[in-house]
This record gives structure tokens, C-alpha cells and sequence, in this order.
């Protein structure tokens, strides 16, 4: 279980993420954008899609384009079967799905708590996160919905793995 650290005398506001595991890695994006977890799912592949889109799902009447998260980072395909979180940012373009290893919890945590984004890491990487937050036993790295949208990505094409 992630568990935040509390800074003594801290007046930052307190807000909620929900984790999400890639292998080692613990990311951690706002519960307000969080939408539905649908946890192991099934992704209808698309031929000719760029890696990163993992394909579509249907959800309530709907097909959402979900994305691959280890492939946008530049990872090794996961070999069990993957969970898809549901996420909206409050744009004109709606959900959309996010593939994961598995689904956390919900950690609570404070700006005081966040870092910047560590500069050693892959600039594809640094472009899609929003800073670290320090865990008692360890980083859990801040992704935004609106960075990760289909359509946002396109900006980012030579960094983002085809």
C-alpha cells in the first residue's frame, strides 16, 4: 500500500490521485479525472495504429480510444493481462481510456509534497509528467489527463514511440 508522506507544519492543500503501476513505476493522476476503473479488460486492436494506442473499448454505448501508457514511455509490452482507467479531462473531446499493469489505490496527498520532474529523465517521459510526489516508500510520479489526450500526443510525435 502507498503511503504519503506528511510534512510537519505544512499548510498545502490536500487532494486525492489514483495510483497506477507500470512494472516498478507508480504514477498517480487526479481522482476529479478519473471517470470509471474498469480494471482487466479486453482492447479491440486497430490495425494500423500508432503503438501507443492500444486500441478501442466500448463503454456505455461509446467507444473510447484507449492509450498504451508503457508504449508512449518507451517500455516493454506487459505480458499479463492489463486494467483500463477511464479519464476526462473536461475538454470537448470527451473519455478516454489509459492501459495499465494494475490499478492502486487512492492516495492523498499536498503541493508541498511535489517535486519537479527529475531532469535525467527520457525527454518523451519528462514531456508527458507533471512532477513527483514523495512517498514513505516511494515516488509516485504526477500525469495529467490533458497531456495525455490522443489529440495532445500528436504534438508530440517525434518524441513519442510509433
Amino acid at each position: 500500500m502507498l503511503q504519503a508522506v506528511v510534512r510537519a507544519g505544512s499548510d498545502a492543500q490536500e487532494s486525492s490521485v489514483c495510483t497506477v503501476g507500470l512494472g516498478e513505476l507508480w504514477l498517480g493522476i487526479e481522482t476529479a479525472c478519473v471517470r470509471e476503473v474498469l480494471g482487466e479488460r479486453d482492447v479491440e486492436t486497430v490495425p494500423l495504429m500508432p503503438s501507443y494506442l492500444a486500441g478501442v473499448l466500448p463503454n456505455r454505448g461509446v467507444m473510447l480510444t484507449v492509450l498504451c501508457l508503457r508504449s508512449l514511455l518507451g517500455m516493454p509490452r506487459y505480458e499479463g493481462r492489463s486494467s483500463v482507467m477511464i479519464v476526462e479531462d473536461g475538454s470537448a473531446g470527451g473519455p478516454f481510456g489509459l492501459l495499465v499493469d494494475r490499478i492502486g489505490g487512492i492516495v492523498s496527498v499536498t503541493d508541498a509534497m511535489l517535486e519537479p520532474t527529475p531532469s535525467t529523465l527520457k525527454e518523451q517521459s519528462r514531456q508527458l509528467f507533471n512532477g513527483v510526489y514523495k512517498l514513505q516508500d516511494r515516488l509516485l510520479v504526477r500525469i495529467e489527463a490533458k497531456q495525455l489526450r490522443p489529440e495532445s500526443l500528436s504534438e508530440l510525435q517525434g518524441l513519442v514511440a510509433q
